[in-house]
């Protein structure tokens, strides 16, 4: 991820008014796939949220097919999720006994993407 001031921002979007239209667009796209995910996951139970959640952070991280570690504490998962920690701990537990998830100090380990999203149905 880039982070940019506002100052060094508005000098590269200056420089070609077409960059504006650009960055409008991306943003837009942004906004309405969070709007779209917002609406189908708050619609789930608890586990499939989680497990949603997790495919997607995946995805986001071009996971393979093998499992794969996302540095992410349960608190910060339930902070994402909207959930309180033990409630978000629950789900990862019903996640973890499905043999989809595995829970530890460096982070949630992700089996198997694909399963997981399957789980989601």
């Amino acid at each position: 991820m880039l982070h940019l001031t506002a100052q060094a921002f508005a000098q590269i979007v200056g420089a070609d008014p077409r960059r504006w239209a650009n960055f409008a667009g991306i943003l837009s796209r942004h906004l309405r796939q969070a709007t779209h995910y917002l609406g189908e996951v708050l619609a789930l139970p608890t586990p499939q949220r989680t497990a949603r959640l997790l495919a997607l952070l995946c995805r986001l991280e071009e996971a393979g097919s093998g499992p794969m570690l996302l540095p992410l504490s349960q608190e910060d998962l339930a902070g994402m999720l909207g959930l309180s920690r033990q409630t978000a701990n629950r789900a990862l537990g019903r996640l973890e006994r499905a043999g989809l998830v595995r829970r530890g100090y460096g982070g949630i380990e992700v089996r198997d993407a694909g399963r997981l999203e399957r789980f989601v149905g």
